[in-house]
């Protein structure tokens, strides 16, 4: 199934060891009591070598006693001397093969097992390297660093990382002028699983892709987070790629049904140069016009300035949110973008201190990272979710234009009632008034007649008692 590499560690100040096998004479050498033991004599004895070999029963005491250094030199797997601080490899003395073992009595399941390997090597080369990395990414090989890493230690005690701005989940700077993305916790963790904790870090924000790559290039700063656009185009700009952090798929973005009259006309983000490597390189007949912004990318497609963009995968889902762009469709192409450090070229030393950085976090810690700073790419507003479900709400404003109406008319109906029932109660006041006034007035006339009446009465009566008198 594979192998088993056996390796002498030392600790990283004992400079009287090295990997020349006469400085292990007289040396303390500890060692599991297992089959390592065999290995480990037949190298001393290949080489000449008196040393004083001490077996211990498990490996706990062993690396307790390693760390305590009551011994001068572990041997021990390749890989199972996890996380050992303060160690150094010295050298390999030995390997062995390992195996899955089944039952004599199936047969089969033998058969099966070996063809299961045959076509794993065949179809993925690389998968126990994978598995390796993923499950021994802290052993002491992670740490054993070549001359040209131990160099770059040497002789810098800080590091300038470069990065671009408005580009998360990658990277961004935040409103308090630090850095913002998965570049935040990527490169200290970097470090810190190297066990490389004496260094300064510091990240520089670019709105320039081109600035950043012309500060690398320039010495300005040691390394560049993200590059990408293919080996190509980082080599004609002096600077070599690392190990793929992180890929993702590219979506083509366009409005309307999809033809290939689309992808004659691209808009590119001009601050982001690796979209514009990615469009050359996938569609070089391709007529490209530059714009300050992604977001004006998408506004030109919808306008129809030009045929389509591209937006990064692990972008493209929550760029694409915005209500504004609901009417665009993304089309996912099959070439997928990787995303690396940049070290100019000739910086040897950082490049496979980062290389082997991103072999001992894994796959899935970077891609853990990067989903975590996407949500900062478009928050989901109140608006979009109105324009997301609109029959619902206009079906609900419809329910409330018509409840208001209803009561606005039951309203102006109880009003026109009352208005009329005051109208008539006022002509029946004034029915009143005019009777009343009728009434009055005749019993004014009748007084008035009374009056005469009496007054000529006495008129008549006085007249011949006066006659008499006189």
């Amino acid at each position: 199934m594979g192998n088993e590499t056996y390796s002498l560690v030392k600790h990283d100040r004992d400079t009287d060891v090295t990997n020349d096998p006469s400085t292990l004479n007289g040396k303390k050498i500890g060692v599991l009591d297992s089959a390592v033991v065999g290995v480990l004599d037949g190298y001393l004895l290949d080489n000449s070598v008196k040393a004083n070999v001490i077996t211990f029963s498990d490996y706990e005491k062993l690396f307790d006693s390693f760390d305590r250094r009551d011994i001068d030199i572990l041997a021990a797997e390749g890989d199972g001397a996890y996380g050992r601080d303060h160690s150094e490899i010295v050298g390999v003395f030995g390997t062995s093969d390992y195996f899955l073992c089944v039952s004599i009595k199936r047969a089969d399941i033998l058969k099966e097992l070996n063809e299961a390997q045959q076509q794993l090597t065949s179809d993925e080369p690389d998968y126990i390297s994978s598995l390796r990395n993923k499950y021994y990414s802290t052993s002491v090989t992670s740490r054993n660093f070549s001359d040209a890493e131990k160099k770059w230690l040497s002789e810098n005690d800080s590091i300038t990382i470069g990065y671009l701005d408005d580009y998360l989940p990658y990277s961004d700077k935040a409103s308090d002028g630090s850095a913002n993305g998965l570049v935040r916790e990527l490169v200290p963790g970097i470090f810190s699983q190297l066990g490389i904790t004496d260094i300064d870090i510091e990240l520089n924000g670019y709105s320039s892709y081109d600035e950043m790559i012309a500060d690398l290039y320039d010495g300005s700063i040691d390394a560049t987070f993200p590059v990408g656009g293919g080996l190509y185009y980082s080599e004609e700009n002096g600077i070599y790629q690392s190990d793929t952090i992180i890929s993702a798929t590219m979506e083509l973005v366009f409005e309307g049904e999809f033809s290939d009259e689309k992808t004659r006309k691209f808009g590119v983000n001009k601050n982001n140069r690796m979209q514009y490597y990615y469009i050359r390189t996938q569609f070089p007949e391709a007529e490209i016009t530059e714009y300050s912004s992604i977001e004006e990318c998408l506004e030109a497609v919808k306008a129809d300035k030009v045929g389509c963009t591209i937006i990064n995968g692990l972008r493209a889902i929550d760029i694409l949110k915005n209500s504004r762009y609901r009417q665009l469709s993304v089309k996912q192409l099959g070439q997928r973008d990787s995303r690396c450090f940049g070290v100019r070229i000739g910086n040897e030393g950082l490049l496979k201190l980062l290389n082997r950085g991103k072999k001992v976090i894994g796959e899935d810690y970077v891609l853990n990272l990067a989903y975590k700073y996407t949500d900062g790419l478009y928050t989901y507003t109140f608006g979009d979710t109105v324009k997301d479900h609109m029959e619902i709400f206009a079906s609900f404003l419809l329910i409330i234009a018509a409840i208001i109406i209803f009561i606005l008319y039951r309203a102006s109906r109880i009003a026109k009632k009352q208005m009329l029932e005051k109208e008539e109660a006022r002509k029946n006041l004034e029915e009143s008034r005019e009777a009343l006034a009728e009434a009055l007035h005749e019993a004014e006339n009748a007084n008035r007649a009374k009056t005469i009446f009496l007054n000529k009465m006495s008129h008549d009566i006085r007249t011949p008692m006066n006659a008499i008198v006189i």
